[in-house]
């Protein structure tokens, strides 16, 4: 009955929020998203598409119990301590650091950074007066890693980085890595115009090809050098680079003792020809040692004679045991955890989910791994099913319990789907995946040759010749696509040769070494690949708007003759997806390209006399920049007209607007300076528009608050039935007095009330989700000894818990678990519950104490009310009959 009331509140005073409600998958690249706390007593993980950072009690090691959660920005990827109570946690969509405070479960600043950070680290400046501790952020666009004073968190310098998207970061303080994500493997190619390369069929029947395709070759080193790691020395400022690591590098683990570096990576294969060489074998996994006293490089392959059942794919995490003597490996395509001694070999295999099931639609995704720092246990962050894995290391390691994350708002299609794309149990020897390519649903940076001189001719309708033409099976090399943004963009592949993302089906068979998926199964990878976002384009305004150079690109794109857009639809994605001749100088029909990662294409571009990819812009990857392309296809448009096309192209629309992501946080401290109102000022003005929701999260008045802006009334919406709306004066008053700490973001439009107000969208506000404090604590001189629980008293909700927190350290208390409430005197204190039971609480050495209590799902208790209070002993003057007590809660069981 409560829900049904709600639900008729909901529905008028929500109205223009309701209808529009949306999940967003932008599918962030999972970095380091777990980790345990210095002294082994939080658990911390990362719920990214929840936006949240979840933090564990870990007083029994072999079962987490979940504390509180802390809303951060969107696309969180890693997270670091830094003191006992500092997490920094790295959001890769709001190009921002989150500084989080895990005792008090307050988000106290914002750190709004360049694009697409990935990592931080710290260390302490040996050249600075008191050494100050420096925060290191890796930059993927910008290609450096930029340094912060970590207690001003101001930016202090920044240091380049000669690769594709540095990423990963490791240290022991003296030294600082960073490993490069799209490093290659020094392939690149000729262009097919200039290389005189012509395939030759070896299949009777079949003829040759008559077009000239671009050559694969190896790279000069002078040119393209190919790094894969960065060393910079702290101490003399200098920058060493390590080669010949791997092609795609994921982690970074530094042996505790002898401070080697070992490096999670795979190493492609792209110099074979033709799919049928590569079917099953177009990637290596491995795990890498840098004994940096050589340096001596040795990769150490990780699926020597694989099988579906011993397999370890796709390495994503690295980490030792605190005495360095075993190192545990995730494989995020195989589900399973390598267990890794120093000389390189798997003397173990622990699975995540079932050993030998093949369920691509339950995946878990092994993304991430934290050792325990003084107990033998290993915990698995899984990013497909929103899980954690307790492993016991000790002898022989054995999986334990798996825990579920709070809430996961991915859509059951999507959450159904992603597996498909990602398991390389699908393929004949477990090895590879789609993902092993297409990593997180976008590219590798490089270029493959996927002919198939078995295959058969495919027919295409020519847009500019209207004529049907025939698309040669050997096709010569082609860079890898991403497969973000492709709702509405069919057909697909570079030649058009696929119609639907359903015809991709035959590459499980003839590519992975599979078989080809049933049609159920189909139609989930369909719909998970279709729903995959880009994020915002870096060079664009904030608010949408276009730098003058690229505004002025803009107007020659659309009003050129023949026009740009006549082709490259802006409101596609920059692709008309018709299929066209040779008008852009390639030898055989292609289709028209998409523009939306162009800005990310620029690799190949000579800096001094080097690049750092060996493939850019075309299906070949053989033009370097846009005006190359420009001055190659269009020289006769003026160079200044040039010019302002390469701006636009480079800040060509994605789909999502620059401010997704953006935040700020607003303090007592900052909330009535400049920053504060020109930031606001510019949100406001987006959410009018109908780009982004603005929301804001965090406490108001010591309680957890929600607020979704409303741009007509402008005021905000908070996250209780019961609370009056709040306009902006009345927030400014609230800081004024010290009651407000709020991080203000901006959404993707249509989600503001799922991420603000009601999480779960079950028409029950979060505020009003059965959890209703009364009555008074003892004063906080004595104890500030307060009550509240970890999650929602749903029915079912296994990992419910009370929490309490400001009690005595390290003390055992007890909880009354009572049927009512009353106000009586008792012993010295006020007994908020009445027909009660006793239930024992042991606070830890921070004071919180953690009382599980296990809702059973049965709908008898539905509706049902339950009042808590806690209790500790306390010698002290202000709690004469040694007793300090919280204030009441009443929980409400809810469907």
């Amino acid at each position: 009955m409560r829900r049904l009331c709600l639900l008729s509140i909901l529905a008028s005073t929500f109205a223009p929020f309701a209808a529009t409600q949306t999940f967003k998958n932008f599918e962030s690249a999972q970095l380091r998203p777990i980790a345990v706390s210095f002294d082994g007593t939080r658990l911390l993980a990362l719920n990214t598409p929840d936006r949240r950072l979840a933090v564990y009690d870990l007083s029994n090691v072999d079962r987490p119990w979940l504390l509180r959660e802390v809303q951060v920005g969107m696309g969180a990827v890693s997270l670091r301590q830094r003191t006992a109570n500092e997490v920094w946690v790295v959001n890769n969509l709001s190009d921002s650091i989150t500084v989080v405070d895990i005792k008090q479960g307050l988000v106290v600043d914002t750190i709004q950074v360049q694009d697409e950070p990935y990592d931080v680290v710290f260390a302490n400046d040996p050249h600075t007066a008191g050494n100050p501790q420096l925060a290191f952020v890796s930059l993927a666009t910008s290609k450096q890693i930029v340094t912060y004073d970590a207690t001003t968190r101001q930016a202090v310098g920044a240091i380049a980085i000669f690769g594709e998207e540095p990423r990963a970061l490791a240290t022991d303080g003296e030294h600082v890595w960073c490993a490069i994500h799209h490093s290659g493997n020094g392939t690149t190619v000729i262009g097919e115009n200039v290389s005189g390369h012509r395939q030759t069929s070896p299949t009777p029947g079949l003829p040759s090809p008559t077009f000239d395709i671009a050559k694969l070759v190896t790279a000069s080193t002078a040119v393209q050098p190919d790094f894969d790691v960065f060393e910079i020395h702290l101490n003399n400022q200098t920058v060493t680079a390590y080669q010949g690591v791997g092609t795609t590098l994921f982690d970074l683990a530094v042996h505790p003792v002898t401070k080697d570096l070992w490096v999670a990576n795979t190493d492609a294969q792209n110099t074979l020809t033709w799919e049928p060489h590569l079917k099953g074998k177009a990637i290596q996994s491995r795990v890498t040692q840098i004994q940096r006293g050589g340096p001596t490089i040795t990769p150490f392959p990780i699926d020597a004679n694989p099988t579906v059942a011993t397999a370890l794919s796709q390495p994503t995490s690295v980490v030792f045991d605190p005495s360095g003597t075993t190192l545990y490996v995730a494989a995020f395509g195989s589900d399973r955890i390598g267990v890794m001694d120093l000389q390189g070999n798997i003397t173990a295999r622990v699975d995540v989910g079932p050993a030998t099931t093949v369920d691509p639609a339950n995946k878990r995704g092994s993304r991430g791994l934290a050792h325990h720092p003084t107990q033998a246990r290993l915990y698995v962050l899984n990013k497909l099913n929103s899980s954690i894995r307790v492993i016991n290391t000790h002898v022989t390691p054995t999986g334990g319990i798996e825990l579920p994350l709070a809430h996961d708002p991915t859509l059951p299609g999507i959450k159904a789907g992603r597996g498909f794309l990602y398991d390389a149990r699908l393929s004949g020897n477990g090895t590879m995946s789609c993902a092993s390519c297409h990593i997180d649903g976008d590219t590798d940076g490089l270029a493959w040759d996927l002919g198939d001189p078995l295959g058969g001719f495919v027919n295409v309708w020519l847009a500019d010749l209207m004529t049907l033409a025939q698309l040669h099976p050997m096709k010569g090399p082609m860079v890898t696509q991403t497969l973000r943004g492709l709702g509405g963009t069919q057909p697909f592949h570079w030649r058009g040769d696929r119609p639907t993302l359903g015809q991709f089906n035959i590459a499980f068979q003839n590519l992975l070494g599979g078989t080809q998926l049933n049609t159920p199964d189909l139609a989930l990878l369909t719909q998970f690949m279709s729903s995959v976002e880009f994020a915002p384009n870096p060079n664009r305004n904030i608010n949408d708007t276009l730098p003058p150079g690229a505004a002025a690109g803009k107007a020659v794109f659309t009003t050129m003759q023949p026009s740009c857009a006549s082709c490259h639809d802006i409101g596609k994605g920059g692709t008309s997806g018709q299929i066209i001749s040779t008008l852009t100088g390639a030898n055989q029909p292609m289709k028209v390209a998409q523009l939306r990662n162009i800005y990310k294409k620029q690799g190949r571009t000579l800096v001094n006399g080097q690049r750092t990819s060996g493939f850019g812009m075309l299906h070949s990857g053989e033009v370097d920049h846009p005006m190359q392309f420009l001055q190659r296809f269009f020289s006769n448009i003026p160079p200044a007209d040039q010019a302002a096309l390469r701006d636009f192209v480079l800040a060509f629309p994605t789909g999502t607007p620059p401010a997704v992501g953006h935040s700020m946080t607003l303090t007592p401290g900052n909330y009535a300076g400049p920053a504060a109102a020109n930031f606001l000022s510019l949100m406001f003005g987006e959410a009018a528009a109908k780009r982004i929701d603005l929301i804001a999260t965090g406490q108001l008045a010591g309680l957890q608050a929600g607020l979704l802006y409303a741009p007509t009334a402008q005021h905000f919406v908070a996250n209780k039935v019961s609370s009056q709306t709040l306009t902006l004066a009345d927030l400014q008053l609230l800081f004024s007095l010290g009651q407000a700490n709020l991080t203000f973001i901006g959404v993707p439009w249509g989600s503001g009330l799922r991420m603000a107000l009601d999480r779960d969208l079950d028409g029950t506000l979060d505020g009003d989700e059965g959890m209703v404090r009364y009555g008074t604590s003892t004063p906080a001189a004595c104890a500030p000894v307060s009550l509240t629980a970890n999650s929602t008293a749903d029915l079912g909700n296994a990992e419910f818990a009370f929490v309490g927190t400001g009690a005595p350290l390290s003390t055992t208390g007890f909880m009354l678990l009572g049927s009512a409430q009353t106000s009586l005197p008792f012993i010295g204190t006020t007994l908020l519950v009445s027909n009660y039971a006793s239930l024992p609480a042991n606070s830890d050495a921070s004071g919180t104490a953690v009382i599980p209590f296990a809702i059973p799902n049965d709908p008898l208790l539905s509706g049902a009310s339950y009042y808590a209070q806690l209790f500790f002993p306390l010698t002290h003057a202000c709690a004469p009959s040694g007793l300090v007590a919280s204030q009441g809660l009443q929980i409400t069981v809810d469907a």
